[in-house]
């Protein structure tokens, strides 16, 4: 089971913490710190900024780190072990200890490319190992030799780290159009789930093609441990965009970005529609693919399951969310539930049955 996914900005927090330290993935302690501190693990490359994108952690106490970075040293000598052309994304093994341990390094591996590459998305592989998902132009390469190839201006890639940090495969999803991958997460027995988007149609690495319509569709694809396609879904554009999903205990939660109306697993009937010129939209599959439930919500959103069944929604109003996707109206009657006091963007959270 997947414990805990922190966003982009909180890990971020984590990352500026170590423009005090003086090494890579070192530990650091404070002066003065909150009842209850145990420990705090510092990335601090010394070419540039690094952060992390993403965390998970596995049923064994495996923990999983993407972000990006300008270069680490990691253990602190001075030459630099992961080198970079300027921003690669990074992926990190630590295995957690018991309370008030610090938690020990196991690896890092970064995603080498010739452009700016974008931030990584990280799951566990449920055996020690870890899948990660980024963004690249022309080529990347993960340090075991061989280099793989985008099909258009921007792809991204699929790979699986195994337990000891080796490549066990990469994948290439893309096309000769835009295409894009923003998440991944697995279940209990090690099949992956990637959300994105897709542009036209395109053979997929591991079997089957992406089936995409004109424009850019949503892609929801479903792989094994060993990289076979297991299923693909194609939502039809426009803007049908995916950007964030979790599994929970037998379903997959997906959100994205909605105009109009969608099928979500093209079975030609509609699964969701937005009340609004744009919305966001929460689906709730099983993990096959079939589509149990879906709704609006008033802005592009992350989700979380609760044990019950019940799902947490996070998004935002005011600002530039009401910008993109119109005032919070959660329940479509046309009247928004919540307005910024000062047109300033605020966040939510919402609490949804799961049907």
């Amino acid at each position: 089971m997947i414990l805990w996914k922190k966003s982009a900005h909180s890990l971020a927090f984590v990352a500026a913490l170590g423009a005090a330290a003086t090494t890579s993935g070192a530990w650091a302690t404070a002066d003065v710190v909150p009842a209850g501190f145990q420990w705090l693990w510092v990335l601090n490359g010394p070419i540039s900024a690094d952060a992390g994108t993403d965390l998970v952690m596995d049923e064994d106490g495996n923990i999983f780190l993407g972000g990006y970075t300008g270069g680490v040293d990691v253990d602190g000598d001075g030459t630099l072990e992961i080198t970079t052309d300027g921003a690669d994304a990074l992926f990190i093994k630590l295995t957690l200890g018991g309370p008030g341990e610090q938690p020990k390094h196991q690896w890092m591996r970064s995603a080498r490319v010739p452009q700016f590459e974008y931030s990584a998305a990280v799951a566990p592989d449920r055996a020690g190992g870890m899948y990660g998902v980024g963004r690249f132009q022309q080529t990347v390469s993960f340090g075991d030799g061989a280099e793989y190839r985008s099909r258009g201006k921007n792809d991204s890639y699929i790979v699986r780290f195994a337990a000891d940090g080796s490549v066990a495969w990469v994948r290439v999803f893309g096309g000769p159009g835009e295409d894009a991958l923003n998440a991944v997460a697995s279940d209990a027995n090690g099949n992956l789930y990637v959300v994105g988007w897709g542009e036209g149609s395109f053979p997929l690495d591991g079997g089957g093609e992406f089936p995409g319509g004109d424009g850019q569709s949503g892609a929801i694809v479903s792989y094994d441990r060993d990289g076979n396609v297991r299923w693909v879904r194609a939502i039809a554009a426009p803007n049908r965009i995916l950007f964030s999903t979790e599994v929970s205990v037998g379903e997959l939660f997906v959100t994205g970005f909605l105009e109009g109306e969608a099928d979500l697993d093209g079975d030609g009937r509609i699964d969701v529609r937005a009340p609004s010129e744009r919305d966001g939209f929460v689906a709730r599959l099983d993990l096959e693919g079939r589509v149990q439930a879906a709704w609006s919500v008033p802005t592009g959103a992350k989700t979380a399951s609760l044990p019950d069944g019940d799902v947490l929604v996070l998004g935002a109003f005011g600002g530039q969310a009401e910008e993109l996707f119109g005032p919070a109206d959660f329940d479509g009657d046309g009247s928004p539930e919540l307005v910024s006091p000062t047109g300033d963007m605020r966040s939510w959270i919402a609490r949804y049955s799961r049907d």
